[in-house]
């Protein structure tokens, strides 16, 4: 008995101190060699970071045991339907009142180019994303005489998704033991958080995105807590067809993703992996067909925007030691952009600047195939040091743990017809007054503007996503200390998207792209603390096991 305590004891403080020391060496590694000297102040902050993170960590696993002590407990009658849709409810009037304090359009410049011309923008854009809302606007519009019906319906239709997955998830966290007050206050906090709040009516594409990841989170629970037998349900599988499809067509890189996440359903349907590889193998192909139709309609996609990490190495190399690149990758670089310009365009955290530039050639891109990347890996081989703090700042903005607030970056929140800064921002907002679509709060100006300015208050004050990230890591750590499955299971999307953007990223800054986050690690941090390994008994077997006591003998 003493040997297994102390084991147990052991085991717990191996869990909190590695992810402190991790996150104390991510730290160290944050900073440039030329700024991080072994004394004074910058050692002290290491070394409290890892103990601060050390004592959370350790009360995180203290709650963890303190649950599974209590999962021996009986629990109590899941949430009925109407119950998690009464939940949802209220979190949809708290997202609707910021909706109608700040406006009826919040977006930026793709939204419009995507309305306007959804194959013009198919390259960068989502094309199936880009033709429903376009078609929605300009259907409306024909009807109405202005744009601003359509984006009333598409921001409803963006609400109810939001609602509808938030309903399904607190149904089946419901049925993992969590207490009703527990949800409740699970969907306040959704409803009041205004990063949360503002991406369920803003309309752009990472906003669908993310109600779609939402709605994952209910399908892969209810596949990991049944083994598969939901499958056998049509109203089940016409969900999680939506759901995926929705998930691959909102995001030009999601396609790797769904894919990935299809072998975890497969692997979570352990009592119908067949019919679980079928769904996914028909699901896949099925969301290959837009990524045809636009190579064929449109041209292939841009390669730029996923080449921004590799770019971004190689420019910080061309700064700081641009005699390192061998001649001859010297001239396949400068056929891209003139080596020159491209030093004086280059920004540490943006590929913005250097893609946007009129020197820089994406068809010389686009037609070297991989010689690009050979070039890259080649000068990653010479000269590790540039190439690797080129990778270090391009994305350091998604693991550093104070990584710079959601109010000190672009495109994190939208509260504008237009919420970021484009050259032609005036010319668009003018086009859409004249259909109709001007920043009027539907509360009125006096009351609006008061709500907004605290909403925008509590944006300035969202952390970074690389301190959701770490937040989330926390969780995953103590998830695997207590052997929850279900709470990995909630994370495992957001993991492979946070993944996908260290490779891909085009810029890092903007939190639209990790919008997801704050909904993952709220519901993984609920399933976590007061959740149990499996789903309690179905509201029915009470009324089963009753039969069968009045069919046995006796």
């Amino acid at each position: 008995m003493a040997l297994e305590v102390l084991r147990g004891g052991a085991r717990k403080a191996v869990f909190a101190l590695a992810p402190a020391l991790l996150l104390a060496l991510v730290d160290v590694l944050a900073v440039p060699a030329a700024q991080m000297p072994w004394s004074g102040g910058r050692i002290v902050r290491h070394l409290v970071v890892a103990a601060v993170i050390a004592a959370g960590m350790w009360i995180l696993l203290s709650a963890v045991d303190a649950r599974t002590a209590r999962d021996r407990r009986a629990a109590g009658d899941p949430a009925s339907w109407r119950s998690c849709l009464g939940m949802a409810g209220i979190s949809a009037v708290l997202w609707l009142l910021m909706w109608a304090a700040v406006g009826p359009l919040d977006a930026m410049n793709d939204t419009y180019w995507s309305i306007r011309n959804p194959l013009g923008v198919a390259p960068q854009q989502p094309l199936v994303y880009s033709m429903v809302i376009s078609g929605v606007v300009h259907g409306l519009r024909l009807v109405t005489g202005s744009m601003l019906p359509g984006i009333i319906a598409l921001v409803l239709l963006q609400v109810i998704l939001y609602g509808l997955g938030l309903a399904w998830t607190l149904r089946v966290l419901s049925r993992m033991g969590i207490p009703r007050a527990v949800l409740v206050v699970l969907a306040v906090v959704l409803g009041l958080l205004p990063i949360t709040a503002n991406f369920t009516f803003a309309l752009v594409k990472d906003a669908a995105f993310t109600g779609f990841t939402l709605l994952l989170v209910p399908v892969l629970l209810s596949i990991q807590q049944t083994d598969g037998r939901c499958l056998r349900r049509r109203g089940f599988v016409c969900v999680m067809v939506l759901s995926m499809l929705g998930f691959a067509l909102t995001r030009n890189n999601a396609l790797v993703i769904l894919a990935l996440i299809g072998v975890l359903l497969v692997v979570l349907a352990r009592r119908a992996r067949r019919a679980a590889f079928l769904w996914v193998a028909g699901i896949v192909v099925v969301a290959l067909l837009p990524q045809q139709i636009l190579t064929l309609a449109a041209g292939p996609q841009k390669s730029v925007e996923s080449l921004g990490v590799p770019l971004q190495m190689v420019g910080s190399t061309l700064v700081h030691e641009p005699q390192c690149i061998a001649p001859e990758d010297a001239r396949t670089l400068d056929r891209i952009m003139p080596l020159q310009t491209w030093r004086d365009v280059f920004r540490p955290q943006s590929v913005d600047p250097v893609k946007y530039d009129p020197a820089f050639s994406e068809n010389a891109l686009q037609g070297s195939g991989g010689e690009f990347l050979s070039v890259a890996a080649r000068t990653l081989v010479r000269c590790p040091g540039p190439m690797l703090a080129g990778y270090r700042d391009q994305t350091s903005q998604l693991w550093r743990w104070d990584a710079a607030g959601v109010g000190d970056t672009s495109q994190s929140f939208f509260l504008e017809p237009i919420s970021n800064a484009p050259g032609d921002r005036d010319e668009i907002l003018a086009d859409l007054a004249s259909h109709g679509v001007v920043k009027r709060p539907l509360l009125g100006e006096a009351v609006g503007t008061r709500m907004e300015s605290v909403y925008r208050t509590g944006l300035d004050l969202t952390p970074g996503a690389g301190t959701w990230v770490w937040a989330l890591a926390l969780v995953v750590a103590a998830a695997w200390y207590g052997r929850r499955g279900e709470v990995l299971v909630v994370a495992f999307p957001a993991l492979l998207l946070w993944a996908t953007l260290m490779a891909a990223a085009p810029i890092a800054q903007p939190f639209r792209y990790v919008a997801y986050l704050p909904w993952i690690l709220a519901i993984a941090a609920v399933a976590l603390i007061w959740g149990r390994a499996r789903a309690v008994s179905r509201p029915d077997a009470p009324r089963a096991a009753a039969r069968g006591r009045r069919t046995s003998p006796g």
